[in-house]
């Protein structure tokens, strides 16, 4: 499966592109990496107007993530054999029963704990999420230092250069 993404932007500097190609696929491949969703090969592509990227080979699904959550303390989830509301609540939010959880023993006393293992998402959504957080980053930390001649002294001020169009393309 092949994805391509394409970011139109205000014209940039051409001394800027090789930075700018550089973060953007810093960005793509930290983002599909936290993402857990696996892919072949990414390329991407800084021009004056636009910023893409290609990833080929892209994966049905994320994997799956184990994850644990930590409940009540052990003395206030049981009395007796019996479990408690705090410990009862704490399972009904993960939809589990009591018998799913297990204690463990930290430097704070002992703790009930869920682990369990969330399920990968499709791509498709994985993909949607990657692509905002890479222009909510981009916006953060890529401009360009424009400076303009103003009564012969030169001026420097930050330009944001991410525009709000964009669109993708998904594709199997």
């Amino acid at each position: 499966m092949m994805f391509v993404f394409e970011l139109g932007c205000e014209e940039l500097p051409s001394s800027s592109l090789p930075s700018l190609n550089s973060q953007f696929e810093q960005l793509f491949t930290q983002k599909l990496n936290d993402a857990l969703l696996g892919y072949e090969s990414l390329s991407v592509i800084a021009a004056p107007r636009r910023l893409g990227v290609v990833i080929e080979g892209v994966k049905e699904a994320s994997e799956d993530k184990p994850f644990e959550r930590k409940g009540p303390a052990f003395q206030a989830a049981f009395q007796g054999d019996e479990p408690t509301k705090a410990l009862l609540g704490f399972c009904r939010g993960l939809n589990i029963s009591p018998e799913h959880t297990s204690v463990v023993d930290t430097d704070k006393g002992q703790w009930v704990v869920y682990r369990g293992i969330e399920a990968g998402k499709p791509a498709s959504e994985v993909l949607g999420d990657v692509c905002q957080s890479v222009i909510a980053d981009q916006n953060q930390c890529v401009g360009v230092v424009v400076e303009m001649n103003f009564r012969d002294q030169y001026i420097g001020f930050w330009q944001c250069l991410i525009m709000p169009s964009c669109h993708s393309l998904y594709s199997g």
